[in-house]
C-alpha cells in the first residue's frame, strides 16, 4: 500500500546567512576606496545550501561600477 503525500502538507525551511566583512586598505585605491569588502551567502555552520540557492545577485549603490553583481552556485559559498 502506498501513501500519497499532498504537496500542500510539505513544508521546507532553509536557513541562510547573509553578511559582509570589511577591512581597511593600507593605502586608498586610485579611485579613492579605503576599504576591501566581502559579501557572502551561506548556510549556518557551513551547511550545504546548494540545493536551494542557484544564484545570488547583489545591488550596490549606483555610484559603483557594475552596481548589479551576481554569482552562480559554484562561486557563492
Amino acid at each position: 500500500m502506498s501513501t500519497a503525500i499532498s504537496m500542500e502538507s510539505v513544508r521546507v525551511e532553509v536557513k541562510i546567512e547573509l553578511g559582509h566583512k570589511a577591512s581597511c586598505k593600507k593605502t586608498p585605491s586610485p579611485e579613492g576606496f579605503t576599504h576591501d569588502w566581502v559579501v557572502f551567502v551561506r548556510g549556518p555552520e557551513s551547511c550545504d545550501i546548494s540545493h536551494f540557492v542557484e544564484k545570488v545577485v547583489f545591488y550596490l549603490h549606483e555610484s559603483f561600477a557594475k552596481p548589479k553583481r551576481g554569482k552562480k552556485r559554484k562561486n557563492i559559498y
